[in-house]
């Protein structure tokens, strides 16, 4: 269990936490009783909430925070271009005449692999105005004219065909060059080859989104009050650089729970169960303590249309049915 301070406001971003998901999936939760998130989630009272991801989510409650490139990018200190978009190796497989989308866990590649990529990109584009730049496990592509329009973010591509969420009009057609060359030169890179050889997917595809400015504001000129982000994320660490040299909250912290998400990317349904029971573990329980003793405010977001918040008036909401946590998943259609 994560040792935390009390907080009288506390924002959780947790995208995908509770779907949407199979039918299937959505009944492997069982009815085994998850009691602090279930507390949390019978008490509160419904907010909007129609994002959906862990960029849309932020975005949605923080409007004002730059978008993931940028913000990624304050919190490595690379500022080597204007432009930046978040980036990501995805694997591309072939369905009769489509290209059918796998990204997350299976694709990720170690600090030599991601560095051999990148140089290779790089050197093709090098007269392009383009650069790719791997920072740890995130990659940066920063450009000196946007190839086009936004793109989705990455959680909306896996598991889709790739002409289902790539723009297709004449204002993308830069955009659908530039990745079909990218995925050409990936095709036979020695990295895909050792891969292969090791059978593990290839990562014959790249994928950008969250573009925007660098930002060199401070966060105190983007946002109305101070807050500590909370969490593993690259965007987390973003956003803490931004808010270097404002007032340190004492009140006011974001979570940002990328474990659902993350699993039901890479298509792992075990991973996603095992991250509402972390969850369950780690962070609704101290929240529902800091409710009831200190009157703790908590917004739980999860997108899609699902969000919730709980103030101090909401413990004694104590006459509302019950339901288990797999009434609250939501089933795709």
């Amino acid at each position: 269990m994560i040792d935390m301070p009390s907080h009288s406001h506390i924002v959780c971003l947790a995208p995908a936490l509770l779907g949407p998901v199979p039918n299937t999936l959505a009944q492997a939760v069982g009815t085994t009783p998850r009691p602090n998130l279930e507390w949390l989630l019978q008490r509160a009272n419904p907010i909007q909430c129609q994002a959906s991801g862990s960029e849309g989510l932020l975005a949605e409650r923080f409007p004002r925070l730059p978008a993931a490139g940028p913000l990624i990018a304050a919190a490595s200190g690379l500022k080597d271009k204007s432009f930046c978009y978040r980036a990501a190796p995805i694997h591309l497989r072939a369905d009769r005449d489509r290209l059918l989308v796998f990204a997350g866990q299976d694709c990720f590649l170690n600090e030599a692999e991601s560095q051999s990529i990148c140089d290779a990109v790089n050197a093709a584009f090098k007269d392009d105005g383009i650069l790719l730049v791997a920072h740890g496990s995130e990659w940066l592509l920063f450009v000196d004219t946007p190839p086009g329009p936004e793109l989705p973010p990455l959680s909306r591509l896996a598991g889709r065909y790739l002409d289902t969420v790539i723009p297709m009009d004449a204002t993308a057609k830069r955009w659908r060059q530039l990745l079909n060359e990218i995925q050409m030169l990936l095709h036979a890179h020695p990295v895909n080859q050792a891969r292969e050889a090791a059978g593990l997917l290839v990562v014959n595809g790249l994928w950008a989104w969250g573009g925007g400015a660098i930002q060199v504001d401070s966060a105190k000129a983007l946002l109305s009050e101070s807050w500590l982000f909370e969490g593993d994320s690259a965007l987390v660490k973003g956003a803490n650089a931004l808010m270097r040299g404002a007032d340190q909250p004492t009140n006011r912290t974001v979570w940002l729970y990328e474990a659902a998400e993350q699993a039901l990317m890479g298509g792992d349904a075990g991973a996603w169960l095992a991250a509402i029971d972390w969850f369950e573990t780690n962070l609704a329980k101290q929240w529902v303590e800091q409710c009831k003793v200190a009157g703790a405010t908590v917004e739980l977001r999860v997108g899609d249309g699902m969000g919730w918040q709980i103030d101090k008036g909401s413990k004694w909401h104590f006459w509302r049915r019950k339901h288990p946590l797999r009434s609250f998943i939501k089933v795709k259609d």
